[in-house]
């Protein structure tokens, strides 16, 4: 930052100064004044010589000053500017990426719900196909026969809560007592 601001300190001050001292600026047209008076008045060439050093000395300190503390104030805004651009971009790419983060949340919390939504019906259906096949179990431990709609009813249940793993209802589901 420090070579920075000397390399865009140099620039504008020499900017600043080659305006202040140019072509057309009051200081050309005071340095144009002070050779025609002294033209016009008869002044040893040993006093106009004095005073013209005295004259411009102090207007060179004074202009240069002035151009320095210009350059300065200049150079500090311009970095500044440079500084609050970047803050800028660096914001717009965060905001940017946090929308995008929001988003991404946003969907995530709707599968998650959609998931707690579909485990509480699988759940369900868990309960049933237990309390079928415990029923069922009792039904045939006393000797009876389970009929076929029956059997249909708890594979068919069964099929949907596997229905994602690949299982099938068999296609007979017919049970017979084994003698």
């Amino acid at each position: 930052m420090a070579v920075e601001f000397k390399t865009k300190y140099n620039v504008n001050f020499a900017s600043i100064l080659a305006s202040t001292i140019g072509t057309g600026t009051p200081y050309q047209a005071t340095l144009a004044f002070l050779n025609e008076q002294f033209e016009q008045y008869s002044l040893t060439d040993e006093y106009k010589a004095q005073l013209q050093a005295q004259l411009l000395s102090n207007m060179t300190i004074s202009f240069t000053n002035s151009a320095m503390q210009t350059a300065i104030t200049v150079t500090d805004k311009e970095i500044m500017a440079d500084v609050q651009y970047d803050n800028a971009v660096l914001q717009g790419t965060l905001l940017s990426k946090q929308a995008t983060k929001l988003d991404a949340d946003t969907a995530l919390v709707g599968a998650q719900e959609d998931a707690i939504t579909q485990q509480v019906i699988d759940n369900r259906k868990i309960k049933v196909f237990d309390t079928l096949g415990e029923t069922y179990g009792t039904v045939g431990a006393g000797g009876l026969t389970v009929s076929a709609d029956m059997w249909s009813k708890f594979f068919t249940l069964g099929a949907d809560l596997a229905a994602t793993s690949g299982f099938t209802v068999p296609s007979s589901t017919t049970v017979t007592k084994v003698v």
